[in-house]
């Protein structure tokens, strides 16, 4: 009998423990939801705390229970955007070998999810948190660098190809805020030239950029939420056709 009370309070602890996990995951997801949307309208460096919290919908010290300051909650959102870019990627590529076909696709995933959602690629323009993030950069790296090995590319300097990689996707994140059309085409070519400026032949880089952009149209889709959600609508404001 004792032994059967002693379990039933154990497992009443543990649900408790849970529960108020998963309801401290769900604020923190809010407050890192109202911090996207406060950088997005005003820039991680002009967002103030205050925003945050009337666009959460939670006091100060709700806010401060999860995160020491404001700066510190912006560099978590840049690191798990990063982490998701990432991940995103090797979900999809994993079957892919070829460092010039990951070379070309990479670049144009993320540029399609800062057309297609603009509030994300704001964020990506002007967090340095993102492209600081020692995954997101590795993975550019090893692309490159597995290139390199493989005769693909013709690199002196990863490092100055990592960063050319690194300025052209937040530069371009940021162009695509203001360009009403002709964004597809902005997006292939800035692959493409990515890959001419690793020492890529000019018929192998557009034959990868093409690639890329099709195998994109096919495959994501049927695997990313926010390709089906935004895909026309963001097609109506480029004039460009809905694929």
């Amino acid at each position: 009998m004792g032994g059967t009370k002693l379990k039933a309070n154990t497992e009443g602890e543990d649900f408790r423990v849970r529960s108020a996990a998963r309801k401290r995951e769900r604020m923190r997801a809010k407050l890192l939801e109202a911090t996207m949307a406060v950088c997005a309208e005003r820039g991680p460096q002009a967002a103030i705390i205050e925003d945050v919290l009337n666009t959460a919908g939670v006091s100060r010290g709700t806010f401060y229970a999860h995160f020491d300051s404001l700066q510190k909650a912006i560099a978590t959102l840049g690191h798990e955007l990063a982490d998701e870019a990432v991940h995103i990627f090797r979900t999809m590529y994993e079957h892919i070998t070829d460092p010039v076909l990951h070379t070309a696709v990479g670049p144009q995933l993320v540029l399609t999810r800062a057309m297609m959602e603009p509030s994300w690629g704001k964020i990506i323009a002007q967090s340095e948190d993102f492209s600081k993030r020692s995954d997101f950069v590795a993975a550019i790296r090893g692309h490159l660098v597995e290139g390199r090995k493989r005769g693909d590319f013709r690199l002196v300097d990863v490092d100055a190809a990592v960063d050319l990689h690194i300025g052209a996707l937040v530069r371009g994140a940021e162009q695509l805020q203001a360009k009403k059309r002709g964004r597809a085409t902005y997006i292939r070519e800035v692959s493409r030239m990515l890959l001419l400026a690793a020492g890529t032949s000019e018929q192998r880089a557009l034959e990868a950029a093409r690639w890329a952009e099709q195998d994109l149209k096919q495959r994501a889709p049927g695997t990313l939420s926010w390709w089906r959600s935004e895909q026309k609508r963001v097609a109506s404001v480029a004039g460009e056709p809905s694929q």
